[in-house]
């Protein structure tokens, strides 16, 4: 939602900073962006308290820390432990990022780069939201009776989606500094 973020100065986007997925950082305002990208793993133990301590206690940064899922699922409380209720915020790749990307192609210029890879990554996000449990055992059926491996299948999805991340967040790094 507009007016969370401070405006001017320069944003920069680091990937695995400090144990972080992304870490979107303006130096000239003291803020930071923790976002935790919860895609097939499990919550760690005052992982998000963690985070947010690393930077707003230590590099005495105003933060923020986004928990983002495929479905916008809650995190623990255990993972939670002392972050503030209102420095955390849920969002979903289902819902909160495809509607943010539906809005970005209304002003990407048709036929760019930019506007195939933002289909490219709906499309990845889709896939990522269907109903897990049945895409998983179809296509571990239709893999086997052809003699595939599944588990390689999903070791290259998965790295798909991580390339699209970074690519994604490169992006948004160049996006917020013109802004």
């Amino acid at each position: 939602s507009g007016g969370i973020l401070p405006t001017g100065g320069h944003w920069s986007v680091y990937r695995e900073y400090q144990n972080i997925d992304i870490c979107l950082k303006n130096d000239a305002a003291m803020y930071s962006v923790i976002i935790e990208n919860k895609i097939d793993a499990g919550d760690q133990s005052r992982q998000l308290e963690r985070y947010y301590k690393k930077i707003h206690s230590i590099e005495k940064y105003e933060s923020l820390v986004v928990y983002l899922t495929i479905n916008g699922d809650s995190q623990s409380e255990q993972s939670k432990g002392t972050v503030p209720a209102d420095k955390l915020v849920c969002i979903s790749y289902k819902t909160d990022i495809s509607e943010w990307l539906e809005k970005c192609l209304t002003t990407t210029p048709k036929n760019s780069e930019s506007r195939i890879g933002i289909n490219h990554y709906l499309e990845s996000i889709k896939m990522m939201s269907q109903d897990e449990k049945i895409s998983r055992s179809v296509a571990e059926s239709v893999f086997k009776g052809n003699g595939i491996d599944f588990r390689i299948i999903d070791e290259l999805q998965k790295a798909a989606y991580r390339y699209c991340h970074y690519k994604y967040f490169l992006k948004l790094e160049s996006l917020l500094n013109k802004a």
